[in-house]
């Protein structure tokens, strides 16, 4: 599988998690498990966007 499509995929999981974590920490859930899959989830994004974006640049 090429990098990219698995950076790519990464990527969408990790948004995925954050808005999973986001979605019910909003609906009042406030318990531990979906604050820190909502974290988790935008540090992986930010961490793609850097990644695809230094490999955009090579």
């Amino acid at each position: 599988m090429c990098k990219k499509v698995r950076l790519l995929i990464g990527m969408i999981s990790c948004l995925v998690l954050f808005v999973f974590g986001v979605y019910n920490v909003m609906n009042g859930n406030l318990s531990f498990a979906p604050i820190i899959l909502g974290i988790s989830g935008l540090v992986g994004v930010f961490g793609g966007i850097y990644e695809f974006k230094r490999r955009l640049v090579k």
